[in-house]
């Protein structure tokens, strides 16, 4: 589809495709600025529970009722949206380009745009990032794909012309679709966190998923880069373009620094060079992936002018978010994690990884534990993930498998034949039953269900609060 600059024209006719979260923030976007819309949403059940902002918007459900897709004056896309969408097939064949909000925010947006992507951990830099930069007198604000829409943040064009200057710092977390969909996308820093399989369902292939992401960093001033994981900036054809383009940027890893502008780990400490920034016992989150995520966290940081010492006052003073690895229970010796945020396969294994890095490095949290101890909780909408790399590690770390959800039979199927121990349930308050049950002392019983929730939840919140009040209804039966 054709890449061109968009600029927002009030008053103009819009064309809008999903009515979700995003999609209603645009809406509102559109009708405080006198425009008028057409709504797209095949699944007509929504506008009984959410309004049109404006009676002189019209809704539609089928392609049929739409007008003729060059009289809009541009056509927004909602996250979300399937690559496989009529509208989006027949928006190629025309040669059109969807915008998403981000577009239209970074159109106006003053200060400093730090972007922030990966497959796994965006939301805990882009909120870890936010608190660090806000205790040290920063006006910071984290938005994007992390919970408030981005046009939500702007009431009228000229007030936020005005009211935003260049000691703003907007950390926007941008998801593949985002960047996908912003023709205009740039940003002062940015980062790919990591990459793994995510989203096949409708970018097709690693390579095509990576290349989406990978965009980020082209139109950054200042990126840095995981050492540990050269596929997140190195292209598959096998060209040394990416290698020289990318070789002279700072990185982040878990060896010791070469460079003294690279940053990772020596003696049970956070490095830049030479220099000793951090004991990691010092940091409230475990892991070896949120050691990666401090690195990064004080790369930006310091970039943004806040000295070390300033640095390591406030990132060891944050607990990270809720449904990531979220500790919710230790009763009778057995640890019970909601890790609702885990919706891919890349996410789970971190969690695996983290249970045996808890209790390694800290016997009082399980005291009995040993391997082939986890309870593991999976299942929902699986995107056409590839789920057999996962195999060597369950079968040295899982007690037992727990599956759930619209797609557990394609799980099951791609674990088969491997002497895992499975078994399917109807719905999670059966898991939590099963759990509360069976499980004995040293025990971890671990929700990293890998998989989208839109099955059965309206996002992974959502499910992650589900479990966490049968889990807490479940342990005062059991006391």
């Amino acid at each position: 589809m054709k890449q061109t600059k968009f600029t927002f024209s009030p008053s103009n006719n819009y064309l809008l495709v999903g009515y979700g979260i995003t999609g209603q923030s645009i809406a509102r976007f559109l009708n405080r600025h006198n425009s008028t819309c057409t709504v797209y949403d095949d699944n007509p059940d929504i506008f009984q529970h959410q309004k049109l902002p404006s009676k002189s918007f019209k809704k539609v459900t089928s392609i049929e009722q739409l007008e003729n897709l060059f009289d809009y004056q541009a056509i927004f896309i909602s996250p979300g949206i399937a690559d496989e969408h009529p509208i989006l097939q027949k928006m190629r064949q025309l040669n059109l380009q969807g915008i998403s909000d981000i577009e239209v925010f970074l159109n106006y947006a003053k200060g400093t745009i730090i972007g922030i992507t990966g497959s796994n951990g965006k939301s805990t830099v882009t909120r870890w990032l936010e608190h660090t930069l806000i205790e040290n007198g920063k006006k910071a604000k984290a938005i994007g794909n992390i919970g408030v829409p981005v046009l939500d943040y702007i009431d009228t064009i000229e007030n936020f012309v005005k009211e935003t200057n260049a000691n703003h710092y907007w950390v926007i977390e941008l998801s593949s679709f985002q960047i996908q969909l912003t023709p205009s996308l740039r940003a002062n820093l940015s980062t790919i966190i990591n990459i793994s399989e995510d989203h096949i369902d409708r970018h097709h292939s690693l390579q095509q998923y990576t290349k989406v992401k990978q965009r980020l960093l082209e139109v950054s001033e200042y990126c840095i880069l995981n050492r540990d994981q050269p596929n997140s900036y190195l292209s598959f054809d096998n060209s040394s373009t990416s290698d020289i383009k990318w070789k002279n940027q700072p990185s982040y890893g878990l060896s010791e620094p070469t460079r003294q502008e690279d940053y990772g780990i020596k003696n049970g400490s956070l490095f830049r060079g030479k220099t000793s920034l951090l004991k990691i016992n010092k940091l409230q989150l475990v892991g070896q992936h949120n050691i990666l995520n401090a690195l990064i966290v004080w790369m930006f940081a310091h970039q943004c002018g806040i000295s070390d010492q300033k640095i390591a006052q406030t990132i060891i003073n944050w607990y990270g978010l809720e449904h990531r690895f979220q500790k919710i229970a230790y009763h009778h010796n057995i640890m019970w994690i909601n890790d609702s945020k885990s919706t891919n396969v890349g996410s789970m294994e971190v969690a695996i990884k983290s249970c045996m890095e808890l209790s390694s490095e800290n016997t009082q949290l399980a005291p009995s534990y040993t391997p082939k101890n986890i309870y593991l909780i999976v299942g929902g909408q699986s995107k056409n993930a590839d789920f057999t790399p996962l195999i060597p590690l369950l079968k040295k770390q899982i007690k037992q498998i727990l599956l759930f959800g619209q797609d557990a039979h394609l799980i099951a199927k791609d674990w088969d034949k491997q002497n895992l121990p499975m078994q399917q349930f109807t719905n999670l308050e059966q898991i939590i039953t099963h759990c509360n049950t069976n499980a004995i002392k040293g025990n971890f019983i671990l929700f990293s269900p890998g998989c989208a929730s839109f099955d059965s939840y309206k996002n992974y919140q959502q499910r992650g609060q589900h479990f966490v009040n049968l889990v807490n209804s479940a342990l005062k039966l059991k006391l």
